[in-house]
């Protein structure tokens, strides 16, 4: 029995004073669904609806009955807990349910007892009610059923649902919306977007939900999501509005389904056939039974020339040369066996040319059908490449070979070794010996054995040191050199993994390595020490020196005027002396001495263990007694002589250097003071060269500066008395030095061959003066410049002075170059050519200070001179001087009969003027006529010329 229920107080009742039995019956009318009892105090029926009747429950309860006269009948049970004596006890309604058989089906019934407001006027004190609720339950099961199926499908579907009414609170949220809200169930109800949205996201969602609502339409959209989680997806939301029965908006329900994976699947299938498309290598999809193309990318279009069109209606047997239909189905038959091949074969471009493509093929099955996708690749270039490689490979044997290396890889982990064919042949081993550290061992030198594998395990050791070593191995019992170098290459933690490296047979370089050393410190002439070797020796006698406290001597041995056997005779002829001179001076050295070739006609010898300088004559007069010998060779007798220079270690100096250098001093002091002597070195020398050094570095500065100018010397016609030319003379004022002797800085400047550029500015000026005279009208004549010997070494004189005339507008014939006797007879056949070049130009020779060398006749003949120079050392003593006069006119009458005029130089009085005019001399030039003027004087002095002044 459930609880009481108050009664209320406003419910409808009938009233006996009222109610009349048409309203009563109205009542079963309007009820027809439920049997109705009224009852008085006692239990008696007042009045029933006829629905008792149809329902055979209780076709016994009549009017004016007891309803306590059938307490067996289920319907009554209620009365059983309100039995007749405490039936106005009731004050609320009670119910009971109570199940009963009607022909033969169940019923089940609610019976309602309720107390009606007592009234005086009425019988009536309760109403007693049955409800039929069979049908009722059926439905009322049918609507839970409904509704918790509808519940399971919303809560189970995959989509999200929600329903909001019109100010967006949430009406309805299923699971999975509940889920992503991150709520509990129902949590969601009531609440709005912006509880779980960012208001930008919210925006959105707000306004389509109103665009939704006020159209009344369906709307569908894609939008990003970000939940209270943090999590992002994508959703396709369709929106539609939410309507009562008749019609009105209530709100908006929705269906959101994620499709973030979707779209991810869409992107990277499109992708995916992006990448196929435009994919580098040629794709191609074939029907696997007709060999016909269905589909091919860019890359199988532009590597055929044609359209996708036009590729796409042709087959494989159209584009490849190497299939026919027959072919091509024998190799489908075999794919589908092996469902992947991969082979090589040709492709004919729509040109017709072809090319070799490596193709990949397999099979895959695709509702129901099988298809060949291919990839072709073209390897023309890698073909290419390999062709390369081979041949490289191929020239590699053959390099290593012919230059005699070979290649080797060492497996440190497996301890594997490798050898290439040029290995083999050099370790004398047989191509069936296999590679390995004994079979290497076994070859390798005795001797050389420990060395070579400490050199190898030091670079396993050490990253910083590598794998080089030279050593012997013995091949069929022949000594040979090789060579072995090798990288190690690590892990990232250091140890050694493997190396790599090459041998070579360096026999033959080890030979001529050692033939190059001893050349490279021998005279190939002499096969004496040279001056690298020795230098060297030098230095350890120096050492045994500190040792021993002893001294060491230094001995520089020049032969005197050496050059001139050349000369006169031949280089062969001076080569054949200095190797006997060699041959004699190594006799003495054997005896404890060093002796070595320092230059052309220079020799070095040191002697150890010296006392004092009175030891060191003694021993080098040794060597002087063997010069002094006489050479004969070719017929002819050669009396040499040598001047010696001496310095002492460790009086002198203790340095290689500057123990040669202060010898080389002595030396030139020796052949200052004369030739055939000897002289130790002393400090003063070293001053003097430091003087003739300073002076050499003040005239290279002074070229170009005021401190050097040319003066001008006139030169008559001794018949006419006419002024005929100039000699350009090299003056120098230094700021410090002074006016600097040309006697002082000429010989200087030979010495260092500055005189080369110094004979240049000279040779320039002089012309470029020449050249200002002759435009302003002063003077026509010629201008005459003194050459070195050193100038005419270079070979190309010739060429500088044809370039100096044309730059002044010059002739050949304004110029005379004067050569000195001493200078021509140095080189006198490789400057024949020069003076035939100069000859050609038109320019004069004139050979200065003739008769104070020793030229021949035979020399002078081949030679094309203009002019013959009488030195003033025979004018000076003229007329008075019986030998200077017959010297003079040998000369003048020598330029006679060789077709040459003569020309006397430092003519300073009238009687050497009038004796030289009655000789027949041509031309002359001395104070009496003029001392050298400077350029600006000689216009006024030929201006004030008169040759009668020269005999007053």
């Amino acid at each position: 029995m459930q609880k009481n229920k108050p009664v209320e107080q406003d419910m409808p009742v009938a009233h006996p004073a009222v109610a009349s039995e048409e309203i009563l019956r109205s009542m079963q009318v309007a009820l027809p669904d439920r049997m109705l009892i009224f009852l008085d105090c006692e239990g008696r029926v007042v009045f029933r609806s006829n629905t008792l009747l149809e329902c055979e429950h209780c076709t016994v309860c009549n009017a004016g009955e007891s309803i306590y006269d059938h307490p067996s009948c289920g319907v009554f049970k209620v009365f059983e807990e309100y039995p007749k004596e405490r039936l106005e006890t009731l004050q609320t309604s009670v119910e009971t349910t109570v199940t009963i058989s009607s022909k033969g089906e169940a019923h089940a019934l609610l019976a309602t007892l309720t107390p009606l407001p007592k009234n005086t006027c009425s019988t009536i004190a309760f109403l007693f009610s049955v409800v039929d609720q069979t049908t009722l339950s059926e439905v009322n099961r049918a609507l839970a059923f409904q509704k918790e199926l509808l519940k399971n499908v919303l809560h189970n579907l995959p989509d999200v649902v929600f329903a909001k009414d019109l100010e967006g609170k949430f009406l309805v949220c299923n699971a999975q919306c509940e889920a992503l809200l991150g709520v509990a169930p129902g949590e969601a109800i009531g609440k709005r977007d912006a509880d779980f949205f960012d208001a930008r996201i919210t925006q959105v969602i707000r306004t389509q939900d109103a665009k939704v609502m006020e159209r009344g339409t369906v709307h569908v959209n894609e939008e990003w999501l970000r939940f209270p989680d943090g999590q992002e997806a994508l959703f396709e939301t369709t929106k539609a509005p939410l309507r009562s029965e008749n019609g009105t908006v209530l709100g908006v329900l929705g269906i959101a389904h994620d499709i973030t994976q979707r779209r991810f699947l869409e992107e990277h299938l499109q992708l995916t056939q992006f990448s196929v498309e435009k994919a580098t290598v040629p794709i191609f999809w074939v029907d696997a039974i007709t060999g016909g193309m269905f589909y091919v990318n860019e890359a199988a279009c532009e590597s055929l020339g044609y359209t996708k069109e036009e590729l796409t209606q042709l087959g494989i047997v159209d584009i490849d040369p190497n299939f026919d239909q027959v072919k091509w189905e024998a190799h489908a038959k075999s794919l589908d066996k092996t469902r992947a091949l991969h082979f090589e074969t040709l492709h004919r471009r729509k040109d017709g040319s072809i090319f070799p493509v490596e193709v990949f093929a397999s099979i895959f099955t695709y509702q129901g059908v099988d298809y060949n996708i291919a990839f072709a690749i073209d390897i023309s270039e890698r073909l290419e490449k390999e062709q390369a490689l081979a041949k490289s490979a191929t020239m590699l044997r053959e390099s290593q070979r012919i230059a005699k290396i070979g290649s080797w890889e060492h497996d440190i982990t497996s301890e594997k070794l490798a050898w290439s064919e040029e290995v083999y042949r050099i370790f004398g081993f047989h191509e069936t010996v296999v590679p390995s550290f004994e079979n290497f061992l076994h070859v390798i030198h005795p001797e050389d054995r420990d060395m070579v594998m400490g050199v190898y395990q030091t670079a396993l050791d050490d990253p910083a040191k590598s794998y080089d070593v030279v050593h012997r191995i013995v091949v069929d019992g022949t000594t040979r050199y090789v060579q072995e170098q090798g990288e190690i290459y690590r892990d990232v933690s250091g140890k050694p993994m493997r190396s790599v490296g090459t041998v070579r047979d360096i026999t033959d370089e080890r030979v001529l390595m050692d033939q190059i050393e001893y050349l490279s410190l021998h005279d190939p002439l002499t096969k004496l020490p040279n001056q690298l070797l020795l230098k060297r020796e030098l230095g350890h006698a120096l050492e045994r020196a500190e040792k021993t406290k002893t001294l060491v001597a230094v001995c520089f041995i020049d032969l005197d005027d050496f050059k001139y056997i050349n000369d006169l005779y031949s280089h062969e002829t001076g080569d054949a002396i200095l190797q006997e001179i060699a041959r004699r001076l190594q006799r003495v050295a054997n005896h404890g001495h060093t002796l070595a070739r320092f230059g052309a006609d220079e020799f070095v010898v040191i002697i150890e263990e010296v006392k004092g300088p009175a030891h060191v004559i003694v021993k080098l007069d040794l060597f002087l007694d063997v010069l002094k010998q006489p050479v004969e060779m070719d017929g002819h007798t050669h009396v040499l002589s040598a001047s010696v220079g001496i310095s002492l270690s460790p009086t002198d100096a203790r340095e290689v250097e500057e123990l040669i250098k202060f010898a080389d001093v002595a030396m030139h002091q020796a052949k200052r003071l004369g030739s055939n002597r000897y002289a130790f070195y002393a400090q003063t020398l070293t001053t003097q060269m430091s003087q003739r050094m300073r002076v050499m570095a003040y005239l290279k500065e002074a070229i170009g500066s005021e401190g050097l100018s040319l003066h001008y010397q006139p030169q008559i016609d001794l018949e006419s008395m006419k002024v005929v030319g100039f000699e350009a003379l090299l003056r120098w004022r230094h700021p410090v030095l002074g006016v600097v002797s040309p006697a002082e800085f000429i010989p200087l400047a030979e010495e260092n061959g500055f005189i080369v550029p110094l004979g240049r500015w000279v040779l320039e000026t002089a012309c470029a003066q020449l050249k200002t005279w002759r435009e302003t009208g002063i003077f026509e004549g010629v201008v005459a410049v003194n050459v070195s010997g050193v100038q005419l070494d270079e070979g190309r004189f010739s060429q500088g002075v044809a370039r100096v005339l044309e730059e002044n507008g010059l002739l050949g014939e304004a110029l005379e170059l004067e050569i000195t006797e001493s200078s021509l007879m140095n080189d006198p056949a490789a400057w024949r050519a020069e003076f035939a070049k100069l000859d050609k130009l038109g320019v004069k020779l004139a050979m200065d200070d003739f008769g104070t060398g020793y030229s021949s006749l035979s020399h002078l003949r081949q030679m094309p001179l203009d002019v013959l120079k009488i030195d003033q050392s025979f004018v000076c003593d003229l007329p008075h001087d019986a030998d200077a006069c017959v010297v003079a006119k040998a000369i003048v009458g020598l330029a006679h009969n060789m077709k040459m005029q003569s020309l006397a130089e430092g003519i300073e009085t009238k009687e050497q003027l009038m004796f030289l005019k009655a000789l027949g001399c041509g031309y002359g030039q001395g104070y009496i006529i003029a001392k050298p003027l400077p350029a600006n004087d000689v216009p006024e002095f030929l201006k004030q010329w008169r040759p009668k002044n020269l005999y007053m």
